[in-house]
């Protein structure tokens, strides 16, 4: 692991203190690279019951991200053509419901998996059934228990995420023979590119490239068969996967396509990462 970024010692994004001169904690914040696979991660995983047992952000606030989540319901029903039938679509980490309310008016049966007991009951008093705990075993046997899921979606967490393998894994668990999962997460490249520095913070663990989410999802037997970028959240990395099992379904030109984008754009090269570190310095003695 190669340590491009120190931003120093820094409390954690989105708790605020409830009192005067109430001492916040501090942890350090470095981002480092995997000269491995190409993984960005943090070098400190907090603990996640500290960062999300109560979480103030809520999905539903935003026009944009409600107007996405639309069209992301309606490309999940295409995904299955006329033989749509009763279809059951899974979001972990779904919030206050914002995601899995459109899947419903797009036909589907919903189920949301949220560790935010504000969150979780939001969700629950809009009709949007929610199990609220963290997305792992218990979780995925309570979804193999209901028949398992046709659709599961993940947006803006799956960087969240200290377990990055038990969570891909668990997903395909849960997954139908011929369901699909499509995870959703900021892109490194827009990260390098808009020296979005400001996106590095204890909640986000991993910067992720496609090289790296393919070799992830392959030790868990899933294959990748379509990824795009949208301009969401300051850009973010959707990938579309199904069980590697699934040989229905075939892997689009989109795939090949971003990886040779990345390559060309130097993104598994150190020398890119040492530029983006020197920029943000520059920023900072700028200020």
């Amino acid at each position: 692991l190669y340590m491009y970024l120190d931003l120093g010692s820094l409390p954690l994004a989105n708790r605020f203190v409830r009192t005067r001169g109430e001492e916040e904690p501090r942890y350090p914040l470095e981002a480092l690279y995997c000269e491995d696979c190409g993984l960005s991660q943090l070098s400190l995983a907090i603990n996640p019951q500290v960062l999300f047992s109560y979480y103030p952000y809520r999905s539903s606030v935003s026009g944009t991200f409600r107007e996405h989540c639309a069209q992301m319901a309606l490309e999940a029903r295409a995904q299955f053509g006329p033989a749509f039938g009763k279809r059951l679509a899974v979001d972990i980490a779904s919030n206050d419901g914002c995601l899995l309310a459109e899947f419903s008016k797009a036909g589907f049966g919903v189920l949301g998996v949220d560790p935010a007991k504000n969150l979780a009951e939001i969700a629950n008093n809009r009709g949007i059934p929610t199990i609220c705990a963290f997305w792992g075993k218990e979780a995925a046997d309570e979804i193999i228990s209901r028949g398992g899921a046709d659709v599961i979606t993940a947006t803006n967490v799956f960087a969240h995420v200290h377990d990055v393998n038990g969570f891909a894994g668990q997903a395909g668990r849960a997954l139908k023979d011929d369901g699909i999962i499509m995870f959703e997460f900021h892109y490194a490249w827009e990260l390098i590119k808009n020296n979005a520095f400001d996106t590095i913070y204890h909640e986000h663990h991993s910067y992720f490239l496609l090289r790296p989410v393919m070799r992830l999802f392959e030790k868990n037997g899933l294959r990748i068969f379509d990824a795009r970028v949208f301009p969401v959240h300051g850009g973010a990395l959707r990938v579309y996967a199904v069980l590697d099992t699934n040989k229905a379904v075939k892997t689009r030109p989109s795939v090949q396509e971003m990886l040779n984008f990345e390559d060309e754009n130097g993104l598994y090269n150190k020398k890119t990462y040492r530029e983006f570190a020197g920029k943000v310095e520059k920023i900072r003695k700028d200020m």
